[in-house]
């Protein structure tokens, strides 16, 4: 890992570099620290935030202690359950930004462009599913569902431990409203969570 440093005439003795994802110039030592406290998302994944965290770590942890900071670190990219693409943002705790605007764009019959949502209108479809709880029988709806891998991954999101065991599509509900195919939609459909399950005994 080569990194360029530089000294400034006002700071002598420093060391500085710049730093690309943040468009900032840093000391190694205060890239150390973003990386390790996790305090900006940029630096997350950064291989010259690794390499100074693998050159600073001892001096670091003496001086996060002494002063005795508490940084708020951000949450790990989860996966959305409909393109599986890890994201710092899902909505709902289920699906990604791009999914939503899709899904969004099939409720209202328009897409950005101002057309008509095809290839959304054939993706996205309104399933029951029967769940499989340790021996217990759990029926679920998703009003827009991709296919089964996208129900599995809300099976292990909201009930872990739970098996996927029937996958069957079902036509729209029945509202004023109409998607790109002129089908109704039902005016719950907005909502990014999931339908609760219903447990059968």
């Amino acid at each position: 890992m080569q990194v360029l440093y530089q000294e400034y005439v006002e700071y002598p003795g420093v060391k500085f570099f710049r730093c690309k994802p943040l468009w900032a110039v840093l000391t190694p030592e205060a890239c150390s620290r973003n990386v390790s406290t996790k305090a900006v998302i940029q630096c997350a994944r950064c291989l010259v935030g690794k390499h100074h965290v693998a050159m600073n770590m001892p001096q670091l942890q003496e001086e996060h202690d002494r002063k005795g900071r508490g940084y708020r670190g951000v949450e790990p990219a989860r996966r959305c359950v409909r393109c599986d693409t890890a994201t710092f943002r899902l909505l709902g705790g289920t699906i990604c930004v791009s999914c939503y605007n899709r899904q969004r764009e099939l409720q209202i019959g328009v897409n950005a462009r101002g057309g008509v949502p095809r290839i959304a209108a054939t993706r996205l479809h309104r399933a029951v599913c029967l769940v499989d709880l340790n021996g217990d029988a759990l029926i679920i709806e998703l009003d827009f569902c991709r296919g089964p891998k996208e129900a599995e991954r809300v099976i292990q999101r909201q009930w872990p431990g739970g098996k996927l065991a029937e996958y069957e599509i079902q036509p729209a509900k029945t509202n004023t409203t109409k998607d790109a195919l002129g089908q109704p939609l039902d005016a719950g459909m907005a909502s990014v969570e999931y339908a609760e399950g219903r447990l059968l005994r």
